[in-house]
């Protein structure tokens, strides 16, 4: 006969670095609690990491 134990489960959602607007993130979190829906499981916080600015150098080389 199967053991049950009483778990309780944590996990981490990470996106890839992807440069959206406040109304995305919020459509972005509404689907993910409409994919947790029925399961048991519910999306407790969000925590939206805002990465510093990078900067591209760019070479520009002229023809004499």
């Amino acid at each position: 006969m199967a053991e049950f134990k009483r778990i309780k489960i944590r996990a981490i959602l990470e996106s890839d670095v992807v440069l959206i607007t406040a109304d995305q993130v919020d459509r972005l979190v509404e689907g993910v609690c409409g994919k947790l829906k029925n399961t048991g499981l519910t999306l407790v916080s969000v925590e939206p990491e805002e990465l510093a600015p990078t900067t591209t150098a760019i070479t520009v080389g002229y023809d004499e």
